[in-house]
């Protein structure tokens, strides 16, 4: 049996039988708003995420829906050997999570068991990326004015203003299809709500919604890092210091 055909904020697509006393148009149009609950990206991923799961219990013999915690953890932990990133074991985590939530269940990702396994993985894989310096308006405005001309040149001059403006990763600005963009009249409000999800030791978790005053246009996740200021800014001014004298 397919589980995620019956989650409807998760199901690609409408396919839920009516209860006695309802037509298929009320169960459709519920169906048609909680496929507005995520983003169609982030209800692909996970998707894609709790079927991976799926794939794991099965070949052992557990239920996926409902999960035990040693189960879950169990699963994040061979994400991790099989070299899988914080960020995406993270991402596992949450579907699962979700999943169990939509089915009426308690969501095992909230037990300590599987709160533990997340952070050590994290402590154990988790790695400094190596960030690119970034591009600032100035080089985004010369980038742009530097297009050939002809269409194709207009397309790469959407690219660069589209992801700069949007502050898009590669992979979420290739990922942007016509569908995606909504054109907003000049001065609408746009909110940016934050809340504070998680705190592991100095990590704070935050989950983010974008608002205009339509509707909500986007989310995600942020992470910031409590440091000891007194003892980080000298550090951190002799290094420039000595970086200055370096270059003369």
């Amino acid at each position: 049996m397919d589980i995620i055909r019956n989650l409807p904020a998760l199901a690609p697509y409408y396919n839920l039988p009516a209860p006695l006393g309802l037509s298929q148009e009320d169960i459709k149009r519920a169906f048609d708003f909680t496929q507005q609950d995520k983003a169609a990206s982030t209800r692909a991923s996970y998707r894609s995420s709790f079927r991976l799961f799926e794939k794991f219990c099965r070949s052992r013999g557990v239920s996926s829906l409902p999960a035990t915690p040693e189960t879950v953890a169990a699963f994040l932990a061979a994400e991790a050997e099989a070299g899988k990133k914080p960020a995406t074991i993270g991402r596992r985590c949450s579907a699962i999570g979700y999943a169990h939530k939509l089915a009426g269940y308690e969501s095992p990702t909230t037990s300590e068991t599987v709160k533990a396994t997340v952070r050590g993985i994290r402590r154990a894989i988790g790695v400094a990326p190596n960030r690119k310096a970034p591009v600032l308006s100035e080089i985004a405005r010369d980038m742009a004015r530097n297009m050939p001309a002809g269409l194709k040149g207009v397309r790469d001059r959407a690219l660069i203003l589209v992801g700069f403006a949007g502050a898009f990763r590669r992979s979420e600005l290739t990922g942007l299809n016509m569908e995606d963009v909504e054109f907003t009249d000049e001065g609408m409000r746009v909110t940016i709500s934050v809340e504070l999800t998680e705190v592991d030791r100095r990590r704070l978790g935050f989950k983010v919604e974008v608002h205009d005053e339509m509707e909500k246009v986007g989310e995600g996740t942020h992470e910031r890092f409590v440091i000891d200021r007194e003892a980080r800014v000298p550090r951190l001014q002799q290094k420039i210091d000595a970086w200055k004298a370096k270059r003369g």
